[in-house]
């Protein structure tokens, strides 16, 4: 059998067609629903810290939350936003305490206005594990932050 003879009957040869298109299509389509599922997380991840850093504003002005005692202080707002971040990501390390900041300031970034306020801003690396399986996300800057204010 003969080179072209043999190029002619793979070329005829419609047997392997659907697993060759699947080969070509199913890898986009697994790209794409990872894709889909890290934008989600990322979504998700953002305004958990979000809310996380509005509920530790207003705890830390008025003094109190959960507890009477979760509040009085500096460290034990920082704890009590670690906590609350646990409950929206229940992935211990999502934030330390190292990573919350609360300052009392005159004018809010956040909401443009003047005044006296608590603001709280929480800063977090993004915590999937796709920006190392995928070697181009990796220079990809995966810090997710959020400020929220509170008026004293």
């Amino acid at each position: 059998m003969t080179a072209r003879t043999l190029l002619g009957q793979l070329v005829k040869c419609r047997s392997a067609v659907a697993a060759l298109e699947f080969a070509l299509i199913g890898s986009t389509l697994v790209g794409m629903t990872l894709a889909s599922i890290e934008a989600g997380l990322i979504l998700w991840t953002r305004t958990a810290l979000q809310s996380t850093a509005a509920l530790v504003a207003r705890c830390a002005t008025v003094g109190a939350g959960v507890s009477s005692s979760s509040c009085n202080t500096t460290d034990n707002a920082k704890s009590y936003a670690v906590t609350t971040m646990q409950n929206y990501v229940p992935i211990s390390g999502v934030i330390t305490t190292a990573d919350v900041t609360i300052t009392s300031v005159t004018t809010c970034p956040a909401k443009g206005a003047s005044g006296n306020f608590t603001m709280v801003t929480i800063t977090s690396s993004y915590w999937s594990s796709l920006p190392t399986a995928v070697p181009w996300l990796s220079a990809w800057n995966s810090t997710l932050s959020a400020t929220a204010c509170y008026p004293t």
